[in-house]
């Protein structure tokens, strides 16, 4: 089933990279990425029908997971709102693995092989450095860097909660259906209490493309959770990030970005890292 995983991860990350290419060529990414977060919600009720309910000792940590999550919706729009983000975001995504691996081995006592953690350790410096060039291409702020840093510690905070409360509820649609119920709940009085202009800008700016985005990207995280079963956290986070060279890609060939050197650096040692990875699964 290992090998079925990595598939699925890697199909995961292609769909990942499809919603981002939505987010992405969306004049107000906040609008799109909350937007997209909500028209996923039927999906969810769906989720929860098909799995059931969980038992009322799961609920903690599938709150814990939701409340993480919001905070990481929260950043992120707040990032985005104040355009500080689009261009160092890779960095958050090289972040997050270095930071589950770690956790993972000082918490929990589990070790990982030599070549899962230069895996992790190539695949996360491919990222880094790419994000680092954007954003001095750019000019970039260092707010801006402090944006993404802790969207890749809150990335890894929810892979690692999501993880755990995955396997305790025993059901990747049960947990997820519960979860993003919470999870847009928390969101939505967030923007009632704080946000009230931006339900009306979520109205105004509303795509067709926004309903394809939210499918995609909950399809995506389904998936992402139910390899959780079947490979260790840290290599899921590793895997994921295949997502950015998808994405890359995609960009390269619709949005008619160039192809500088800092990706195919990029694009190289993820692959390199990821093969490593994979020599042991």
């Amino acid at each position: 089933m290992e090998k079925i995983a990595f598939i699925a991860i890697i199909f995961a990350a292609l769909l990942h990279a499809i919603w981002n290419l939505i987010l992405k060529s969306s004049e107000d990414k906040a609008v799109a990425m909350i937007t997209i977060l909500f028209t996923s919600l039927p999906l969810a009720i769906i989720s929860l029908y098909l799995g059931g309910f969980p038992i009322p000792a799961t609920l903690p940590i599938i709150v814990v997971s939701s409340c993480v999550q919001t905070a990481y919706c929260i950043t992120l729009l707040k990032a985005y709102d104040k355009g500080q983000l689009s261009s160092i975001y890779p960095v958050s995504r090289g972040i997050s693995p270095l930071f589950v691996a770690a956790t993972v081995f000082l918490f929990s006592g589990t070790s990982l092989s030599t070549s899962v953690l230069a895996g992790i350790l190539l695949s996360s410096l491919g990222l880094i450095i790419f994000g680092l060039v954007r954003s001095k291409t750019n000019m970039s702020s260092k707010s801006e860097l402090g944006f993404a840093i802790t969207n890749g510690v809150l990335i890894a905070i929810y892979s690692m909660t999501d993880a755990y409360a995955t396997k305790l509820v025993g059901n990747a649609l049960s947990f997820f259906g519960t979860m993003a119920l919470f999870n847009r709940t928390f969101l939505l009085l967030y923007l009632i209490l704080f946000e009230k202009s931006f339900i009306s800008r979520m109205i105004e700016n509303f795509k067709v493309s926004f309903i394809i985005g939210g499918i995609v990207s909950f399809i995506c995280y389904l998936i992402v959770l139910w390899s959780y079963q079947f490979l260790s956290v840290p290599v899921v986070s590793a895997l994921r990030e295949i997502s950015v060279i998808f994405a890359v890609i995609f960009g390269v060939f619709f949005l008619r970005e160039d192809m500088r050197w800092e990706k195919l650096l990029m694009i190289t040692l993820t692959l390199i890292g990821v093969s490593l990875i994979t020599d042991v699964l």
